[in-house]
């Protein structure tokens, strides 16, 4: 109740505000702006909407709306929940991962997946390629390649021959674990290329076949 006329003394606090001491008996509590931080992202804040406001029961709490690059929300962005901005964590099989602290080429951007900055002794990138920011590049053994003849799957859609690939054309890649993404082609490691060489065949339970030689990582 209202001890004192004129005094200001709060039961309870809109949204983005919290009471400066607990609502009791012969004390005096106002409603004050909560303050949320957000380490490696962008905070909540107290008078923003939906995913934006800041909804802590303390005055200052750590609370994410967004997350810088190399950072990822710990729980999806919502009212009423407490998200912060962890670091992305990315492997390589036969190198170097790239890292939540890195820039360009050395930046894991997305978390979980496979990709590399710099392959060991004995291992190249991927098709030849190199490491760049916005692709996600694995570690291969060096002269390993798949058939002229064999196909891709462009990002339009439509199907390629290895030997037509052009620079820049965006196709169909593995992480190694079971997720796929398009890159562009950085690199034509092949190009022209008549040498003889053996083959695998190898043929899928659904029918699917590709022709790699026998020193390639399966995709």
């Amino acid at each position: 109740s209202c001890e004192a006329n004129g005094d200001e003394d709060c039961k309870h606090c809109h949204n983005g505000y919290s009471l400066s001491t607990r609502a009791m008996a012969d004390t005096l509590s106002t409603c004050v702006a909560i303050t949320c931080t957000c380490a490696n992202g962008t905070p909540t804040v107290w008078n923003g909407e939906d995913t934006s406001i800041c909804l802590a029961n303390s005055y200052i709490a750590e609370d994410c709306e967004s997350c810088d690059a190399g950072y990822t929300l710990s729980t999806p962005a919502a009212a009423g929940t407490l998200s912060t901005c962890d670091e992305n964590v990315c492997t390589c099989e036969n190198g170097t991962p790239t890292l939540a602290t890195g820039a360009g080429a050395g930046l894991c951007e997305t978390n979980g997946v496979e990709d590399c900055s710099a392959c060991d002794e004995g291992f190249d990138f991927f098709l030849g390629g190199i490491a760049a920011a916005g692709t996600l590049s694995t570690c291969d053994v060096p002269g390993a390649c798949f058939h002229g003849d064999g196909t891709l799957l462009l990002e339009s859609g439509s199907t390629k021959k290895f030997s037509e690939l052009a620079l820049g054309e965006r196709i169909k890649t593995s992480d190694g674990r079971g997720g796929f993404s398009f890159n562009p082609v950085l690199t034509l490691p092949h190009k022209n290329n008549t040498e003889p060489a053996a083959f695998v065949a190898l043929t899928t339970e659904t029918g699917k076949k590709v022709d790699m030689t026998s020193d390639h990582i399966i995709p």
